[in-house]
């Protein structure tokens, strides 16, 4: 979590932990440089809700679509799951939850990484590169 807060601090950004509305994970306020993080998260969901506010932005979102979530998590599943990680935790065991687990992240992150990150060719997955390397 704390990279991530460093990654924000970079871009500008601060980060705050409040009470907001019930079935929002977060949310980015471009007028204040803020991401607002639901306090009710558990700790594995607030880090990859920061991954995805990030990701919004990283591609300069100001409102809410389809296309706008998908790229912000995108981005997310990108900078929390590494390659060589990902490899190890699928070799453990072909389960998303298990995955998952061992990797630090949400289930539908795994399930992100899966569709948008990975590339399989024939025998061999091949992962693309992160958007930008944690510390």
């Amino acid at each position: 979590m704390q990279r991530l807060i460093a990654l924000a601090a970079e871009d500008g950004l601060s980060v705050q932990i409040a009470t907001i509305t019930p079935g929002i994970r977060g949310f980015l306020d471009l007028a204040t440089m803020t991401i607002y993080l639901s306090r009710r998260l558990n700790p594995v969901e607030m880090l990859c809700t920061l991954a995805h506010e990030l990701g919004h932005f990283h591609y300069g979102h100001d409102c809410s679509s389809l296309t706008a979530e998908a790229q912000a998590n995108s981005y997310a599943c990108r900078i929390l799951i590494d390659p060589d990680a990902y490899a190890a935790a699928e070799a453990l065991s072909p389960y998303l939850q298990d995955i998952a687990d061992e990797l630090g992240v949400t289930v539908t992150m795994v399930e992100h990484y899966q569709r948008h990150a990975l590339q399989k060719l024939g025998e061999r997955t091949y992962a693309r590169a992160p958007h930008r390397k944690l510390a």
